[in-house]
């Protein structure tokens, strides 16, 4: 009795109904019977498919030994090497579906657009991307960029071909011995994927926007512009690699290229001294990515042939799936994108963060005071809160007056130098990673300690400086109003509401107090992005160069230009603040979602309206309040905090090592000198 496969003979008796087995002579029979290409493309994909699976226990056929080095990730690798080198059948089938695929399949594609992006801007991107994900696209067997998708799918199956053994390969490939004049047509594919993303990089390099961030120079001395013809040059010269016209032409070649990336770095420089633009970003980002690709293939097509080619051909394949399981991913465009516009927020954010640090003990003094003002100054904002909620007006204009009267009083305190304690937070922890990247040696971890501990001790003294002035101040109202108009200033049933919707159980303020969190980080990076776009638009040059110069002098324009760049992030970020802890409320009851906002100043100051209008601080409701004015204060600078750090250390590529190292650096300080974290030592 014969066995029904030449596969299954390579196995013994007692090892052929293992369901491992079953499936690689099913794999390979169907690659034997596959009639025609789209049926050899299923068939290879169900092949790769089982030759990824880990397996431990899969029988060596033939008693070999095992070439996979115990490594259970590559046994069924290694077993398929074994079948192929026995198995003429197996091989034959298995060499005419790759040769097939190879002659009659299109490269251009794989070469030159897998993992580059197709248009120019960001927002044409993302669109494409979403509509490939969400709307079905035809199987072309013919287009091998998408076969390398259905071969190797994902991230992990790129890496796992590009980590595996390279003796396991070169025993497949040899085994294979694929013919020659069938990589004639990839090979033309390959050069015409050098002239059209020469193309494509000219056109971007050679852009108006791109040559606006340049220094001026002529356009034939590009390097842009010297591209294409370049790679011309180079690819009539591909099939004598060794020759000296060859290796000069790759010589001046590769400076070509040195010289587009240099002024890609050029732009990016520019970028960052004036404001970042997501397009330039997206462009520039694109072309480097051309020219990675360039690069690649080029010096795989000079490569003389070998062990060191066929691996180099392997780590090839491996990057085309990693980029095709890429692209169509979201998330790998925005972060590809937004890296320097975050990092230009985010540096913003750090610069303005350095003001709300007391280092001295006189800049603490400072801190309190003018805590101690914005504390006062939210007194006449809590009121007004109050009066406003009083109205009971529709949830849209309740929302406005509210939004107008924050944004109001957030913009009187920072013109008066006033401070409030929830800004400080997410500007603070922009510095602390700033400093935690450019901090260097063996003092790095004590340095990022002790200032940790300011930023602390000045967030303290500037949130118990705001809520102590807050509450001095609304008794000290509430006793004038009093006395001008015989009442308190809200109602007992008012203050019984206020107190209901501050307790620190039985309402939502844990999460609402974290909300607003969120909402003070956002604020803090619109502001940083309205400052990057002024930038980026030149306005205080506008300002300084405006016709208006003629009337009010040249030197006064200077300054007023001066004035707003330094200080239309702040102003920026107190408006757009107010309005979001104006309008959040508003949202909620429009839609029925648990939105609303417990700022801790804020809630402060209504507490104390509230004990006014009961006459006594003795009462259990006002006790309750007070704790959820407590975890108001916590999540209020904590979640603020942690979000910008988060974003901040990502932005500039800290890892979670640093993070780490700086956490039990701060830990140990406080357990040290624990009064460092609350007042500045005397030095």
């Amino acid at each position: 009795m014969t066995s029904p496969s030449p596969t299954l003979d390579l196995f013994a008796a007692h090892e052929r109904q293992l369901e491992s087995v079953v499936d690689l002579d099913a794999a390979l029979g169907a690659l034997t019977s596959a009639a025609d290409l789209g049926a050899r493309v299923e068939a290879l994909e169900i092949l790769a498919d089982w030759a990824r699976e880990r397996d431990g226990a899969l029988p060596w056929p033939a008693g070999e030994p095992d070439p996979a080095a115990g490594d259970a990730r590559y046994r069924r690798l290694g077993v398929l090497a074994i079948v192929l080198e026995r198995s003429e059948p197996a091989r034959t089938a298995l060499r005419d579906a790759v040769r097939d695929a190879l002659s009659q399949g299109d490269a251009l594609a794989l070469f030159a657009e897998v993992g580059i992006p197709e248009h120019r801007g960001i927002t044409e991107e993302a669109l494409e991307r979403i509509q490939r994900r969400l709307l079905p696209a035809p199987r072309d067997e013919r287009d091998l960029g998408r076969l390398v998708g259905r071969v190797l799918p994902d991230a992990r199956a790129a890496e796992w071909i590009e980590v595996a053994p390279l003796a396991l390969w070169l025993r497949v490939l040899k085994a294979l011995d694929i013919p020659d004049d069938s990589l004639g047509h990839v090979r033309v594919a390959l050069a015409d994927a050098l002239r059209l993303l020469a193309s494509r990089a000219e056109s971007i390099g050679l852009s108006r926007r791109m040559r606006e961030r340049r220094a001026p120079a002529v356009v034939r001395d590009s390097p842009w512009y010297r591209l294409p013809r370049m790679t011309e040059a180079l690819t009539k010269r591909f099939e004598r690699p060794d020759a000296p016209e060859t290796i000069e032409a790759a010589r001046a070649w590769r400076d070509t290229i040195e010289a587009a990336r240099a002024e890609n770095q050029e732009v990016l420089d520019h970028l960052e001294s004036t404001g970042i633009s997501v397009e330039v970003v997206f462009a520039i980002e694109a072309c480097s990515r051309m020219l990675d690709r360039m690069s690649m293939l080029a010096e795989l097509r000079l490569m003389p042939a070998g062990e060191e080619h066929k691996a180099a051909n392997m780590r090839v394949l491996a990057i085309f799936a990693r980029e095709r399981a890429r692209a169509d991913s979201l998330g790998a465009l925005v972060r590809d994108t937004s890296r320097q516009l975050a990092r230009r927020v985010v540096e913003r954010a750090g610069a303005s963060g350095e003001h709300y640090i007391a280092n001295t003990a006189v800049e603490y003094a400072r801190m309190w005071g003018s805590a101690a003002w914005g504390g006062l100054l939210t007194v006449m904002t809590a009121a007004l809160k109050l009066t406003i909620s009083a109205a009971n007006l529709p949830a849209l204009p309740e929302g406005l007056l509210g939004g107008l009267n924050y944004a109001a009083s957030f913009t009187l305190m920072q013109a008066t130098h006033g401070t409030l304690a929830t800004k400080q937070p997410s500007m603070t922890a922009a510095t602390l990673a700033g400093i935690l990247q450019d901090s260097t040696g063996p003092h790095r971890a004590e340095e990022m300690a002790t200032f940790f501990a300011r930023i602390v001790r000045s967030q303290l003294a500037a949130a118990f400086g705001n809520v102590t002035a807050c509450a001095v101040g609304a008794f000290a109202f509430d006793r004038l109003w009093l006395a001008v108009h015989g009442t308190h200033f809200i109602s007992a049933e008012m203050a019984d509401y206020v107190l209901k919707s501050m307790h620190m159980v039985e309402s939502a303020t844990v999460w609402y107090a974290a909300l607003t969190g969120v909402l003070l980080w956002v604020s803090s990076v619109v502001a940083g992005s309205i400052e990057n776009w002024t930038a980026y638009r030149r306005i205080p040059r506008a300002i300084a160069e405006h016709r208006l110069g003629e009337r009010f002098g040249r030197e006064r324009m200077q300054r007023v230009a001066s004035w707003f760049a330094q200080n239309v992030s702040a102003y920026a970020g107190s408006v757009v603040l107010g309005f979001l802890l104006g309008l959040a409320p508003a949202i909620g009851k429009f839609t029925g979602l648990p939105i609303d906002v417990r700022h801790v100043t804020l809630s402060t100051g209504q507490v104390a309206f509230a004990a006014c209008a009961l006459g006594t601080v003795i009462d259990p409701r006002i006790g309750w309040a007070a704790g959820g004015v407590a975890l108001m204060f916590v999540l209020n600078l904590g979640v603020s905090f942690a979000l910008a750090l988060w974003v901040a250390a990502r932005a500039r590529g800290l890892g979670a090592r640093e993070m780490r190292a700086m956490l039990k650096a701060v830990l140990r300080r406080f357990v040290r000198r624990p009064l460092d974290f609350v007042v500045p030592r005397r030095v």
